[in-house]
């Protein structure tokens, strides 16, 4: 009898060590713990740890923005300007840190326990992880790296870039003043280019012009910034002056503008008698579709021995046309 409780004492002691051992265990990401149908999940946590790991990256939103005009070119009724658009980004390091979901399973203890001391005798010779599988374990996943923004620094280097924009113009000198909205970048994946296109045949046109006409562009949402970064980009201003002949130009817009005003109108005037075509040929199918067809009248007066082409036959047709 001593011997079976010395025995029994044992195993009992084996169980809970294991028990122990399972609580405390370490489990590397991603490795599965046997989970019997009879585990429940108790706890799932996602936790944060760190890495030796740092990411090198620059600050989303610059620091600031230098722009404006370099060139300015005019062709035919097209100005073309060159501006320099460059925002000025921050390097930084951040560290990088694993976000680990942890879920912990477990058994019902009373079964647990009981199943232990009758069994973990010979299991826990032959497998030292029986604990795992009686009383429960923990997965540990690696669910994402990622940066941890709360601790960047900066590494003290920095960058020009060429940005996208929009930028608005001031175009003056004509009969009035004109505003541009142009958005300054690539089209269809070309490469950042920052020019403007304006067009300005409306200020041409409408502006009582002479041999020399002195217009100026100002560009209201540049920015030169101070003497450091103008001297980075010593061509740029905010507002430059041409001098011009356009009356040659406004000639051929007026040319233009009349030939397209006939053309506009000779669509109207087709499109009007497609209009009135198509309802016609609306009005005849409403009227087949609530009746008998014309032709079936024309049909029966011709039976009833109408001539055809009479005017007894018209009035035949015409009549039966109104009774229907």
């Amino acid at each position: 009898m001593t011997i079976f409780r010395a025995s029994l004492l044992v195993l009992l002691t084996l169980s809970m060590v294991g028990c122990a051992t399972t609580k405390t265990s370490d489990l590397v990401y991603g490795q599965k713990c046997r989970t019997p149908s009879t585990f429940t999940k108790i706890k799932t946590t996602d936790i944060k740890i760190d890495t030796l790991e740092t990411k090198i990256s620059y600050e989303l939103t610059p620091k600031k923005v230098f722009s404006g005009i370099e060139t300015v070119k005019l062709r035919d009724m097209t100005l073309t300007l060159s501006l320099v658009n460059k925002a000025y980004f921050e390097e930084y390091s951040t560290p990088v840190i694993d976000l680990i979901r942890v879920v912990h399973y477990e058994d019902h203890p009373y079964r647990a326990i009981f199943g232990t001391i009758f069994l973990a005798g010979l299991l826990w010779v032959v497998e030292p992880d029986y604990s795992d599988f009686a009383f429960g374990c923990t997965n540990k996943t690696l669910l994402s790296k990622e940066p941890d923004t709360t601790k960047k620094v900066r590494t003290g280097k920095s960058e020009w870039r060429d940005i996208e924009s929009t930028q608005r113009f001031l175009v003056s000198g004509f009969n009035k003043d004109y505003v541009f909205d142009v958005y300054m970048g690539s089209y269809e994946r070309l490469p950042l280019n920052n020019q403007a296109l304006i067009n300005l045949s409306t200020a041409i046109i409408n502006t009582d012009l002479t041999n020399s006409t002195t217009i100026k562009i100002t560009c209201l949402d540049c920015d030169l910034l101070g003497q450091e970064e103008q001297a980075l980009y010593k061509d740029a201003k905010k507002t430059v002056e041409i001098t011009s002949d356009f009356r040659a130009i406004k000639a051929d817009l007026i040319v233009e503008t009349a030939k397209k005003k006939v053309a506009q109108v000779k669509q109207d005037k087709e499109a009007a008698i497609q209009r009135v075509v198509q309802a016609k040929e609306d009005l005849q199918r409403k009227k087949e579709a609530q009746g008998v067809p014309l032709n079936e009248f024309k049909a029966q007066c011709q039976s009833l021995g109408f001539k055809l082409g009479s005017a007894d036959y018209g009035n035949c047709v015409l009549e039966l046309n109104e009774a229907k």
